[in-house]
């Protein structure tokens, strides 16, 4: 009898260690200004969390960062040419292309988006 109750309690610790109610803390989750600015500068190290949320704040114009879509196209075209498997950002940048954006808009940005890469975004205009 005594050993049931030690399997139950077993079973139920670690059930409620995977239940934890905490979440990982994302740095650009924080969309105030100096949030946005922690991000920025962690998206130039190259962190592609960063450069995703980046690309989602210029476009939409959150974390106190002025509505900007080519920096928004820039920042995901960077995704794309680090994981080119990336279906979301894909699907994402494609609807901004149809939507906002020119063809000569999405070539110009898409350069500049290879050059911040080479340059490991130290001339990047962002």
């Amino acid at each position: 009898m005594q050993t049931k109750y030690k399997y139950f309690l077993i079973l139920v610790l670690l059930v409620l260690s995977f239940q934890s109610p905490c979440k990982a803390f994302n740095p650009c989750d924080d969309n105030t200004f100096e949030g946005s600015m922690r991000c920025l500068a962690l998206a130039k190290e190259g962190k592609v969390f960063a450069q995703s949320s980046m690309a989602r704040k210029y476009i939409s114009g959150l974390g106190e960062i002025k509505l900007n879509i080519d920096f928004g196209y820039l920042w995901g075209y960077v995704v794309l040419l680090n994981n080119p498997n990336d279906l979301v950002m894909r699907m994402f940048l494609e609807g901004v292309e149809k939507d906002y954006m020119s063809p000569k808009q999405i070539s110009k940005m898409r350069a500049l988006a290879r050059k911040c890469i080479e340059s490991k975004f130290k001339t990047c205009p962002m």
